[in-house]
């Protein structure tokens, strides 16, 4: 069901939000209610994450967990995240500076 990635904090998603990268493969992050939609750029279809802490979001989409831990700056905006689906890790992403 559709409970189970309820967000279990309130974070600022603000600081979570834009471009990140691994070997060239690009994500883009950006606001969903109270959790973030996950897409990349290759047209696939993005997927909902939903805060548990303030560095780790989970999803339930498409019957996979797919954590992303994010790591941040003295600010405490994202710089990157790792992504790991059912407990299998799938990269660490940088973020991409706006230019």
């Amino acid at each position: 069901s559709a409970d189970l990635a309820q967000s279990a904090v309130t974070v600022d998603l603000d600081k979570y939000t834009g471009r990140f990268d691994v070997a060239g493969h690009t994500m883009i992050i950006r606001k969903n209610g109270k959790g973030l939609s996950v897409g990349g750029t290759d047209g696939g279809a993005p997927f909902s994450a939903y805060p548990q802490t303030g560095n780790e979001f989970v999803s339930h989409d498409q019957g996979s967990i797919t954590k992303l831990t994010f790591t941040k700056d003295a600010a405490g905006k994202a710089t990157g995240f790792k992504l790991v689906r059912d407990g299998r890790p799938l990269g660490e992403l940088q973020r991409i500076e706006e230019k």
